[in-house]
This record gives structure tokens, C-alpha cells and sequence, in this order.
């Protein structure tokens, strides 16, 4: 995990890395699980507003304000 952290500011694959390390973690420590879990659904949200640009903030598209 901390070699991720070092490789997140270069170019390369850090994000992966310290998910790979959560993943490890995770399965000795609750911490490490409840981390792996807010990490996930960032990465999910993310790449969910990359795909659909209107979903910002919370906004869904097809709501009424």
C-alpha cells in the first residue's frame, strides 16, 4: 500500500496498487475493510460521472431540480 501511495503522483498505477493492498488488509482488519469499502464507492461514483457527466454532486439525470 505505501508503495501506492508513492506511485499515485507519478504515472503508472498507484490507485490499483493501494486497492490491491486494501484488499489484502482487509481480510485481517475491520479498518482496512471499512477503508476498501469508502474507497470503492469513490472509484464507482468516479468513473460513474466519467461515463455521464450529469451526474454531479449527487444530481440524476432525469430529476427535477
Amino acid at each position: 500500500m505505501a508503495l501506492g501511495i508513492v506511485l499515485l503522483p507519478l504515472p503508472g498505477p498507484g490507485t490499483v496498487v493501494i486497492l490491491v493492498g486494501l484488499t489484502i488488509l482487509s481480510k485481517e482488519f475491520p479498518s482496512a475493510a471499512r477503508a476498501l469499502e469508502k474507497a470503492r464507492s469513490a472509484v464507482s461514483l468516479r468513473s460513474r460521472r466519467a461515463a455521464d457527466p450529469a451526474i454531479d454532486s449527487g444530481d440524476q439525470p432525469g430529476q427535477a431540480p
